[in-house]
Order: structure tokens, then C-alpha cells, then sequence
């Protein structure tokens, strides 16, 4: 129970199974139809004017995470998800059972709709998270998960949407597709393992009541074991673009190891230290720093709408030997140690602290676990930065992905090219 001013939040959680590539790269397609297609006999005008009647929102998404001991290792949910207020409980669980159920994946033309409409969006936000996408593809080369993202939402997904897109045209590619949804969102709704209800006591009673008849699931949860698929060192992507979004990665470790929290101050450091001044106010970046990514067992160099290309690569390198050859005082450290924690610590409002605990727990990151990597931070010592650098960097190379227009390519020694 939370306080949350007469609002209920309610996710129906469910396992996801082992999934084939064609799947993988089909479900965050599939998370922006389910709730904009019609249910059962109902078809999706209907149906969004029965949802605006009794929810503020509903949405289907996946979440993974990796496990906290196994860089290739990760946990994978599916989510059904509503908020509405207390007085429309009732109609809302049915619409929510409804929707777990009945999805009208008939309407062909709604889907090709849909689809056209969000590769318009995420063509069009390319340049906005260039970065982002860049340290990703990199990382992609050293962790499971990280070619997961690269193949749904980061570029390589992107390219897939573009080729599938276009193919429905054809009303037969069209149906298939169809019916491809239609098993895949079956396959993940079986049977929820858990159900998240947040709200106040009497909201909770009444939910309990209204979920009744919804069949529970096998608790346990499988655990994906996703395999990096080595292509290449160094990755260029042409884009239309006059700049360009730099990124180099490094495979380091998972949050449970005792050097994770080092790597994570070295990065705050590294950024506020060297990054800064050298790719965004000497180089003309719009901005660059470095982070250390726990659940990719990843440490990464990012650069965002950069003039520059091979120089700033060279000046992530720069950076590592920067920290290990000269003297970083501590106010440096302790700069970098409370700007983590301040990100440890930052509240959320009741409704979001239930939720972030409820998904920590689902994921094995208990207080207890949580609490020692806060305090594993706080000892970090300027000795232990200059060590965990030099183990995970030195003589290590790194794998490398730009974004950028064509005339970048010539500054990449043996880059393995792609287009958008």
C-alpha cells in the first residue's frame, strides 16, 4: 500500500520464455500495438474510448536486466500495465484482462498504420540520441544484452523496421506479419507469474476482488543467456548527418563485483576531469563524458554532435592515461563519489519507489545488495581508480562505433560500414 492521491497502478508480470531472433527483433513492434489495436469484438475506436473511460494510461513493454553476477546472463519480463483512478477499479481490471486476452490482430491496416507511423519517429530521432545509439552498437561487440538492444531498438532494429515496413505493401507479407503477432503475444501472455498493485488499503481490497478470476503462473523465471555476436572492432554508420556521435566500449564487470564501484566513480572523474574540457570545450563537442554500465559488465566513451571523428577516439584513450600518469586529488573523487549517490538516493514519488523495489527484488538487486554497492562507493579511494584502470584498460582494445556522414569514414582504420 502507498499513498498515491485515489490513482491504482496495476502490471500483470509475465516470464518471458526463450525467444528466437525473429522474435526478439518482433517484440518492441508488438509493445506499440497491443494497446492500439480493438479487443475481441470491439475494434480500435472502440476500444480507445473505452480505454480513455477508465484508465489514464495502459501500455505493454518488456524488461530485462542482467543478473547480478553474469555479464551474459539476464532476467526478461513482459508488462501489462494500467493507471486509473480508485473509482473506476472494477471496469479498468477488465479492460486490462481484456487486453491480456483479445487483441484484434486482424486489423491489418491499423498494424501497417502503426508500424509506418513509428518508424517515421524513430528515423526521425536518430540525431537526438546519436550517442546513445553509438554506445550501444559498441558495447554490442562485448555483452548479450547489449546486441539485444542493437537489434530492437538500436540501429540494427532500425534497418530491420525499414526492410520489414516496406515489405507490407504486399497484403500477403501483411497477414503473415499478422499472424506472426498474434503467436508472439500468445507466447508471452500464458499466464502472469506476478501482479503488481499499487494503491491505498481500500483501493488494494477491491482490486483483489477484481482479479480473482485471472490465472496465475509458474513463479519461476528463466534466465536468458544472450551470446555477443563479434562483427567487428570498429563499426561506422552512415547517416545524414553534418556531425558526429562517437563511442568506444570496454568490457569490464557486473554490478556484484568489487570493482564495479570504482569503475563507476572513474567514470565521474574521467568526465569531469579530462572529457569535458578536451571533446566539448577544446574540441567543439556538444558535450562527451564516459560511464560505467553494470548491467552491460560494460565501460563506455561517448561524444555527442562532435566536429570530430578520429581525435576525439584517440582522446577517450588520452583520458585512461590522464588519471594513471598524473596526480587526481581526492576533491576530484569525492566530486564523482556524490554525484553517484545523489543518483543512488534520488526519491521517486511513492507510486515509483513501490515499483523500482518491486522490479529490484524480481531482479536479485535486494536492499542488502543495493546497500553495499552504496557503500562500496563511498570507500572508494584514488589508488583504487588508478588500479581498476589499468586492469580493465591498459593493453586492451576497445571496440569503437561512430555515427557520422560519409566524410568521417576516411578517419577509421579498417571500419566495417553500415547505412541507415
Amino acid at each position: 500500500a502507498a499513498g498515491t492521491n485515489g490513482l491504482v497502478y496495476t502490471q500483470l508480470v509475465y516470464p518471458m520464455p526463450a525467444l528466437n531472433e525473429r522474435e526478439q527483433q518482433l517484440i518492441p513492434l508488438l509493445s506499440h500495438l497491443v494497446t492500439e489495436l480493438g479487443l475481441a469484438d470491439q475494434d480500435y475506436l472502440t476500444v480507445q474510448n473505452r480505454q480513455t473511460s477508465v484508465c489514464g494510461s495502459i501500455g505493454f513493454y518488456t524488461n530485462l536486466r542482467a543478473t547480478i553476477d553474469a555479464s551474459q546472463d539476464c532476467r526478461a519480463f513482459a508488462i501489462l500495465s494500467s493507471k486509473g483512478l480508485r473509482k473506476n477499479i472494477e471496469p479498468m481490471v477488465e479492460l486490462l484482462l481484456d487486453t491480456a486476452a483479445a487483441v484484434r490482430f486482424d486489423e491489418t491496416k491499423r498494424i501497417k498504420d502503426i508500424l509506418t507511423q513509428v518508424l517515421a519517429r524513430r528515423e526521425s530521432s536518430v540525431s537526438s540520441k546519436g550517442h546513445v545509439l553509438a554506445m550501444n552498437s559498441a558495447a554490442a561487440e562485448i555483452s548479450g544484452l547489449a546486441q539485444y538492444h542493437a537489434m530492437t531498438t538500436g540501429l540494427e532494429g532500425l534497418v530491420f523496421m525499414k526492410q520489414l515496413v516496406a515489405s507490407l505493401e504486399d497484403e500477403a507479407q501483411l497477414s503473415q506479419l499478422a499472424g506472426e503477432f498474434q503467436a508472439l503475444y500468445s507466447k508471452l501472455t500464458t499466464a502472469p507469474s506476478d501482479i503488481l498493485v499499487i494503491g491505498e488499503d481500500e483501493s488494494l481490497q477491491r482490486m483483489e476482488s477484481a482479479l480473482e478470476r485471472l490465472d496465475r503462473g509458474n513463479t519461476e523465471s528463466p534466465i536468458w543467456s544472450l551470446k555477443p555476436k563479434s562483427q567487428s572492432k570498429t563499426k561506422f554508420w552512415k547517416i545524414n548527418s553534418t556531425v558526429n556521435f562517437c563511442a568506444s566500449a570496454y568490457p569490464t564487470v557486473p554490478s556484484s563485483h568489487p570493482d564495479a564501484a570504482a569503475l563507476t566513480v572513474l567514470a565521474g572523474v574521467l568526465r569531469n576531469g579530462f572529457l569535458h574540457r578536451e571533446i566539448r570545450e577544446k574540441g567543439g563537442a556538444y558535450g562527451g563524458g564516459a560511464t560505467q554500465d553494470n548491467g552491460l559488465a560494460s565501460f563506455k566513451f561517448y561524444s555527442y554532435r562532435d566536429p570530430r571523428c578520429k581525435d576525439t577516439i584517440e582522446d577517450f584513450q588520452r583520458g585512461i592515461h590522464w588519471l594513471i600518469d598524473n596526480e587526481v586529488s581526492f576533491d576530484q573523487v569525492e566530486e564523482s563519489i556524490l554525484g553517484v549517490v545523489s543518483s543512488l538516493d534520488k526519491p521517486a514519488s511513492p507510486a515509483g519507489e513501490a515499483k523500482q523495489s518491486f522490479y529490484n527484488v524480481l531482479h536479485d538487486r535486494s536492499p542488502e545488495f543495493r546497500r553495499e554497492f552504496r557503500e562500496r562507493i563511498l570507500s572508494v579511494t584514488t589508488a583504487d581508480l588508478k588500479r581498476v584502470a589499468n586492469t580493465y584498460f591498459v593493453g586492451v582494445e576497445p571496440t569503437v562505433c561512430v555515427l557520422g556522414p560519409e566524410s568521417s569514414l576516411s578517419e577509421l582504420k579498417d571500419a566495417v560500414v553500415y547505412s541507415l
